[in-house]
């Protein structure tokens, strides 16, 4: 698949979005897809092998979040991706966004070796990996946004994230339903993690007729 090819598949979906990116970012997206492929089907990195899906999915969904965290962090935060995977949030973001210091921190080791190794290939200073698993102490104090993608139920996810974030940063949770925080597990989480929700955010991936949502919930000032 060509840089091209990721061109048609999200460039009119990003002109939606409110969001662009230059010839050096679409290379860098494929970039890390061309070190993906490399060892998908050999290693077990992603359940997802459809390279179609790859785009409109995963990548996707790591390029939705970019004009929303950027109007609510600033132009140069520190973001955490937990339980990153395969890296293609993280990727994704720090991709489309340079200025942004993004960690990806995931408790496989092949998945960990994987993205040191695109890393490393994309040569992207402010793109760091660390073998850790959920709940483990991170290496880095804290961060302004920490984001979960498919880690954990979300009550669970949240008990994960908030102690990694700043006192007044954001945990960013992906989610395929509006969530409720008046809902008892959640709003239980919230009481234990120190964070109040603020309102979620709808958007769609590519070709799909139903929302997905961004659910963003800040961490009260200490």
């Amino acid at each position: 698949m060509s840089v091209a090819d990721g061109k048609s598949k999200l460039g009119p979906w990003l002109d939606g979005l409110g969001l662009s990116l230059d010839d050096a970012q679409w290379e860098r997206l494929e970039t890390y897809l061309a070190e993906l492929r490399k060892v998908a089907e050999k290693v077990n990195l992603t359940a997802d092998l459809d390279e179609d899906s790859w785009w409109r999915r995963h990548l996707a969904d790591g390029l939705a979040a970019v004009k929303p965290l950027r109007e609510r962090l600033g132009p140069a935060p520190t973001i955490l991706d937990l339980g990153a995977g395969a890296g293609f949030v993280g990727f994704a973001l720090k991709a489309a966004w340079p200025e942004a210091t993004i960690s990806l921190m995931e408790s496989s080791y092949r998945k960990f070796q994987f993205m040191n190794v695109a890393a490393a290939r994309l040569g992207m200073k402010g793109l760091r990996v660390f073998w850790r698993r959920a709940g483990a102490p991170s290496p880095v104090d804290s961060f302004d946004a920490v984001l979960e993608r498919a880690v954990a139920p979300l009550p669970n996810a949240l008990r994960l994230a908030a102690p990694l974030a700043k006192s007044g940063g954001l945990v960013v949770a992906w989610q395929s339903d509006k969530p409720d925080a008046s809902e008892p597990a959640l709003k239980k989480a919230l009481a234990a993690s120190g964070a109040r929700p603020e309102d979620p955010l709808p958007y769609r991936l590519p070709g799909e007729d139903l929302d997905r949502w961004l659910a963003f919930f800040r961490k009260d000032q200490t």
